[in-house]
């Protein structure tokens, strides 16, 4: 279900990019389209990668289960990347500014020198399952190409869950602007075995 949209993704963009599920404090990458540029970044499907140091990961903790947030907190948010956010207030305020903005980036929060930006997938009762992002160095993804990296990231994202059934109220009335699915995360998460529908 989220190949299609995925690939066209990783060809608009020439990045890496990921199809992302939380486990625990973890997210998991269940997809994955590589960069064929020289200068990229490698990850594996499987891999784990603490969560509140992607841009997916807080794309799941933002529009998830409240308790998802408080069980990464109270892990301890270490310093994995020079950036990582470390400090619960700091975290919840980033969390914050996700929910109104629709999307999140990370900023060398967990390798130096590689940025991402992911979107939140949703299913059709409006939980949020997964996320989409997308990855490369610095050098290429600048602060100034960030925006049209985050529309590219949001409409993909938004394709998977149609494709899961997933209608965004703001989006039927006609604000194409408004951020796509719930603002609060309120919803409990499917288990992972779901994830498997997306692919």
């Amino acid at each position: 279900m989220a190949h299609q949209p995925l690939e066209r993704l990783h060809q608009e963009s020439g990045e890496t990019v990921h199809l992302a599920v939380l486990e625990g404090i973890d997210v998991v990458y269940v997809e994955r389209f590589e960069s064929e540029a020289t200068l990229r970044m490698f990850s594996r499907l499987g891999r784990r990668i603490a969560a509140h140091t992607t841009s997916s990961g807080k794309c799941l903790l933002a529009f998830g289960n409240p308790d998802e947030v408080e069980a990464v907190v109270a892990a301890g948010l270490r310093r994995i990347g020079p950036r990582s956010i470390t400090s619960s207030s700091a975290f919840h305020d980033a969390l914050r500014k996700i929910r109104a903005d629709g999307y999140a980036d990370s900023v060398e929060e967990n390798e130096k020198g590689v940025v991402s930006v992911g979107a939140p997938v949703f299913g059709h009762d409006h939980t949020c399952v997964a996320a989409v992002s997308m990855a490369g160095p610095m050098v290429r993804m600048t602060a100034d190409r960030m925006p049209s990296y985050a529309r590219l990231v949001r409409r993909c994202a938004l394709e998977v869950s149609k494709g899961m059934g997933f209608l965004d109220p703001r989006r039927e009335a006609g604000r194409a602007d408004a951020p796509a699915g719930p603002r609060s995360g309120t919803a409990t998460r499917p288990a992972r075995g779901s994830a498997a529908a997306l692919r």
